[in-house]
C-alpha cells in the first residue's frame, strides 16, 4: 500500500514530460503519462530499487527479528 510520502514522487513523475528533463522521446508509445519509474531514479541520484521502495512505501529498516547477531 503506497504511503503519503510514496504518493509524492509518483504524482510528480506522472506530471513531468520526458523532454522537459532532457530525455529523448521514446519511439514506442508510453502506457502511462509522464516518466517511467526508471527515468527519475538516476536523475535523483538514487538506485531504481530505492526509488521503487520509496514509491511503494516499503520500509528499508530492519525489524530486528531476523535472529542474526
Amino acid at each position: 500500500m503506497p504511503t503519503e510520502l510514496g504518493q509524492f514522487p509518483r504524482n510528480r513523475r506522472e506530471r513531468v514530460d520526458p523532454e522537459a528533463v532532457g530525455l529523448e522521446p521514446d519511439q514506442k508509445p508510453q502506457r502511462v503519462p509522464g516518466l517511467r519509474r526508471e527515468e527519475p531514479a538516476p536523475l535523483a541520484g538514487v538506485s531504481l530499487g530505492y526509488y521503487t521502495r520509496l514509491e511503494q512505501g516499503v520500509s528499508s529498516t530492519s525489524t530486528g527479528s531476523t535472529g542474526c547477531w
